[in-house]
């Protein structure tokens, strides 16, 4: 290649020390693209010995091939030079754009599994959000089938692809009803569904010998295992190849072992799989959060028709139950509802700050009431695993509520991990949310959906909030142990400065290939307070201050309207 180059474009090069791009103007570009292109050089062994090689060279090589050659030899470019070259953001949004340019599905699916290395391992996700958020608008038919091909995640294997793209290509991609990115992780089943049972018929056929299967079909049968709808079978034939061909599941050239580790995969063959009616479960229930109205959100726990399973509790929570600030807007969450309009003229009259003055006692009982022991709760939950912490500390007070919340989520499920493999399921809930009546729940069910596929059940399923992008319900969960470690690991993996409600859980999902769905069976009430402060108890923590401010003569209107309410007769001096 080098000889076919002009002296002037050689020196600039300069050849003899190493390829050097940082001197070509535009002209320069042109003259080598078209050089090599026209010469049929093997850019991939020639240029990628001197690298690093600029970015508008590359863009300018790709745009050669890409008109002078096509696609075909483009993406074969593309695969020689993508373990040489960085194919970074700005080359790959570039080459995403010529591709797309094409119409013939099978380009573009060989492209993505080229490229997805750079995208998942490398850059991640973010370049990949933009490009399909723009591939939505300009190309629906092609945006549904990029996703069924993000969900196949068969890059991971890094074996050949021909036989998968022929399976892919006779798929129909226009039956799915897509929203979002996130949603790509739910596809697995659909997408695999056909491999997995043709394959597993195949073995059937031939009595389970697995010799029988090429590298690819064992690999895809495995990789479909928990996908599969029938799990009985499903879990006989892995125990088979697992103990008669364990070699040939991690294969080093298909390298599965990567996306399943040993140890997981070695527990869920053994395990016994629970789905028959009469099996007992046992199952930890992390609670995090403020308690709040903990006592009578309880008493409504009983219709997660949970009686025949073995039950642990696991509590990590503040020293302060949480009782709401007696604002105007909160005073029916504090308050009997007839107190609550004469509070809240109080308040006008006032202010916050009027009421911590004037009314100490009931400030007081206030704070007293709002704490809460370790003992009280380890008696409450009879569970002595109870952690509380107390947000006055220094390390606590620059916690948002949101850090507040991903914080205990991860040290409630801490409680449990050390002895995680006792348990078939994990509960995360808040302590204060109300369970409805529930008689279609079945807690079975949702443990033998949970180990056939990677999903998390949660109160809200994904849905598009218009101000703030995909969220998911955030006050209840259920999954295995292994799935609920990745779920509760938000605080984390998350930068601080990201962390959002709702949000950060759905990323944190989709990075972890948890695909979250909702409990349409399970009926979820209101967040509950502590019970209401009573007309006897308003009458015992306000009585001793107005009687002092009237000792003072220093009654006001506000003093009135609180001692009309409690019975207690004040003459219209004091309030002027």
């Amino acid at each position: 290649m080098i000889m076919l180059l002009t002296n002037e474009l050689r020196n600039k090069l300069n050849i003899e020390n190493g390829l050097q791009t940082s001197h070509l103007n535009k002209m320069d570009v042109q003259e080598f693209c078209s050089i090599t292109t026209n010469h049929h050089i093997d850019l991939g062994s020639d240029i990628c010995k001197f690298i690093p090689i600029q970015d508008d060279i590359l863009i300018s090589i790709i745009n050669s091939i890409y008109h002078a050659e096509g696609e075909l030899v483009l993406l074969e470019y593309i695969d020689k030079v993508s373990n040489k070259l960085k194919l970074n953001r700005k080359v790959v949004a570039h080459i995403f754009s010529k591709i797309l340019s094409t119409t013939c599905k099978e380009m573009l699916l060989r492209f993505f599994l080229i490229l997805s290395r750079e995208l998942f391992i490398k850059e991640k996700v973010p370049i990949l959000i933009v490009l399909i958020s723009r591939l939505k608008t300009q190309n629906p038919k092609k945006y549904l089938l990029f996703l069924d091909v993000i969900s196949s995640r068969y890059f991971i294997l890094n074996c050949y692809y021909d036989e998968i793209l022929k399976n892919f290509l006779t798929l129909k991609y226009n039956n799915y009803s897509i929203l979002t990115l996130a949603h790509r992780k739910s596809l697995l089943k659909d997408v695999f569904i056909g491999l997995s049972k043709e394959y597993f018929y195949i073995t059937l056929a031939n009595k389970l010998n697995l010799d029988c299967l090429s590298e690819i079909d064992l690999n895809s049968l495995v990789f479909d295992m928990k996908l599969n709808s029938n799990s009985q079978n499903i879990y006989e034939l892995l125990k088979c190849i697992w103990v008669k061909n364990p070699a040939r599941l991690f294969d080093k050239d298909f390298k599965l072992s990567n996306y399943i580790e040993k140890g997981n995969f070695n527990l869920d063959i053994n395990r016994e799989i629970k789905t028959k009616k009469s099996v007992k479960l046992k199952i930890a229930i992390c609670i995090s959060g403020q308690l709040r109205g903990y006592e009578k959100a309880f008493k409504t726990w009983g219709n997660l028709n949970l009686d025949d399973h073995e039950i642990d509790y696991f509590i990590h929570s503040w020293k302060k139950v949480g009782r709401r600030k007696p604002t105007p807007g909160h005073a029916f969450r504090v308050f009997c509802s007839e107190f609550v309009p004469i509070y809240q003229d109080v308040f006008s009259i006032l202010g916050m700050k009027g009421i911590e003055e004037h009314y100490p006692n009931f400030i007081s009982y206030l704070n007293s009431s709002d704490d809460i022991t370790k003992k009280e709760l380890e008696n409450f939950y009879q569970s002595k695993n109870v952690i509380l912490d107390d947000d006055k500390e220094c390390k606590y007070q620059l916690f948002t509520n949101h850090m507040k919340m991903y914080y205990k989520m991860a040290k409630s499920f801490e409680l449990v991990d050390k002895r995680r493999n006792e348990y078939d399921l994990v509960i995360r809930i808040r302590p204060d949310i109300e369970i409805l009546n529930s008689p279609n729940f079945d807690i079975l069910d949702v443990y033998r959906k949970c180990i056939e596929r990677d999903v998390i059940y949660c109160d809200k399923p994904l849905s598009i909030n218009r101000h703030v992008g995909v969220i998911v319900g955030d006050q209840f969960a259920i999954g295995t142990p292994e799935q609920m470690k990745r779920y509760n690991s938000v605080f984390y993996e998350t930068p601080e400065k990201n962390l959002r409600g709702h949000v950060s859980l759905v990323d944190n999902c989709v990075r972890n290939g948890l695909v979250p769905l909702g409990l349409s069976e399970l009926k979820f009430g209101k967040l509950l307070d502590l019970n209401l402060i009573d007309k006897k108890i308003i009458k015992d923590i306000f009585y001793p201050d107005i009687i002092s401010r009237i000792a003072k003569g220093a009654a006001n209107k506000a003093d009135i309207l609180i001692a009309d309410y409690i019975g207690l007769e004040l003459k219209r001096k004091y309030s002027e």
